[in-house]
């Protein structure tokens, strides 16, 4: 007994530095700078692929109508290399680029989680983005587009400098990332961002200290 008393004064203070210095956030190491000096930058890294990133939707549909006016919302769509991620991840630049994201985003999830069809290819993503009216030779341009790769490669490399291996994930002003699991919830996950990204506003002047 005495000795197990002993073991246990030993180990105490290392538990307790461990409680006291569990976040639900990690910082990145180096920062990466943003394209905004008066706005902070939350960017959401995410895959329609997903069913986890599928499940965190609703709430950050809620949370992007709330959002403080000094936050600018981002989403960085992620590859990890695997090659059934890529059409939909092409996907979602196309639809940016054709000005029809803010309809076809609800809808890809709904279509692939809800009605099980996957983006498989080019023809795909093709016959999807049809439905909201646009031309088929405009989408296949686009879909094949500079713009679309360069877009795609550049959320691909800030992916990997983030340090991001799973998603979905949450970067803030590129400074800080966070997921469910460190936050334990999409609840606290949220209240993660808002602390970091109103941590950044006050340091750069946005609001009062």
């Amino acid at each position: 007994m005495k000795h197990l008393l002993t073991t246990l004064a030993l180990l105490l203070p290392g538990l307790l530095f461990a409680q006291q210095t569990d976040q639900a956030w990690v910082e990145i190491n180096p920062p990466q700078p943003t394209a905004y000096k008066d706005k902070v930058v939350v960017e959401e890294v995410f895959s329609y692929m997903c069913p986890h990133c599928n499940n965190f939707e609703p709430y950050m549909k809620e949370w992007n109508k709330n959002k403080a006016d000094y936050i600018v919302f981002e989403r960085l769509p992620a590859e990890f290399n695997r090659r059934s991620w890529i059409p939909a991840a092409r996907l979602y630049y196309t639809a940016q680029l054709l000005g029809v994201l803010d309809k076809a985003h609800p809808d890809v999830f709904k279509r692939i989680h809800e009605q099980r069809k996957f983006f498989r290819d080019e023809d795909d993503v093709v016959e999807f983005l049809q439905g909201y009216g646009l031309d088929e030779a405009k989408i296949r341009s686009t879909y094949n587009s500079f713009a679309v790769e360069t877009k795609l490669r550049r959320a691909q490399t800030l992916i990997g400098r983030y340090g991001v291996t799973g998603v979905p994930a949450a970067i803030v002003n590129g400074k800080y990332r966070t997921n469910a699991t460190l936050a334990k919830g999409y609840p606290n996950l949220l209240k993660t961002i808002d602390q970091l990204a109103e941590k950044e506003a006050r340091e750069m002047g946005l609001i009062q200290k």
